[in-house]
């Protein structure tokens, strides 16, 4: 039986550039924006939405949730403009290979979406793509996801020490990087996707794909932690990463 490499690391020394340095050129871009520098640009976000979008935004009862939205759904679909060379607002989005969000028009760009806290992180590239950033919580019980959620090897690597709440959250971000990376509905047996760091085999057919994939873990100032699937070798160079802020406004118009 053909088997999949899953190779997982840390990425240290991200090397965050502006937005204006990074052509849409490069095979894999992670984007992060901070949803608070957008606060007051509320209205011209909201106009590169469509009609079901803004009804959708007007539902949530929580101010922060729905500004959130807004913002994330606005911010993908300007930096999506960059690379189907559409109007922001003309793009569609529809569901693709086992439920996976897809462009219509467009099967060579792929891209995933995370957000948690103030962060929204968007991936995008010329293959398929997941992403996961998570708010390191000091309070949350995670123990028992741990339990249910995780192999023993990885349960005695997170343990029970002064870094165990990080480990817990980086592994975590690499479990939900790769499953959404790879579409697979594996909720029942999350504890076999890898995310130690190394090199991981595992039955071909069980992830859905023949591809060799590799996760990389990285955090964005001290309290998020994040993770990035994509497929290839973890010889091959790390994705760009880039900040975007309110300029991105005046690039799209």
């Amino acid at each position: 039986m053909q088997q999949t490499l899953i190779s997982c690391q840390s990425a240290n020394a991200i090397n965050w550039i502006d937005l204006a340095a990074c052509p849409v050129t490069d095979p894999l871009i992670v984007y992060s924006i901070q949803i608070a520098e957008f606060d007051a640009h509320t209205p011209r976000l909201t106009a590169f939405l469509r009609s079901d979008e803004s009804a959708r935004a007007a539902r949530y009862h929580q101010p922060k949730d729905r500004q959130r939205f807004i913002v994330a759904r606005a911010a993908l679909r300007m930096l999506l403009s960059s690379y189907t060379r559409q109007r922001p607002v003309d793009i569609e989005f529809v569901t693709g290979v086992a439920k996976k969000p897809a462009l219509r028009g467009f099967t060579g760009v792929h891209y995933n979406v995370s957000h948690s806290g103030n962060r929204v992180l968007i991936a995008v590239g010329n293959q398929p793509v997941g992403i996961d950033v998570e708010q390191v919580d000091p309070d949350f019980d995670y123990r028992a996801i741990v339990l249910h959620s995780f192999s023993p090897e990885e349960r005695d690597y997170i343990g029970e020490s002064a870094t165990s709440r990080s480990r817990f959250y980086r592994l975590w971000t690499r479990k939900e990087a790769l499953a959404k990376a790879t579409a697979r509905g594996i909720d029942d047996d999350f504890w076999r996707v890898p995310s130690l760091d190394g090199r991981h085999w595992l039955p071909g057919d069980w992830l859905g794909t023949a591809d060799d994939w590799t996760v990389s873990s990285f955090t964005l100032a001290d309290e998020y932690v994040a993770s990035v699937a994509r497929p290839g070798p973890e010889t091959e160079p790390l994705p760009a990463f880039v900040n975007v802020g309110p300029a991105l406004l005046d690039r799209v118009g």
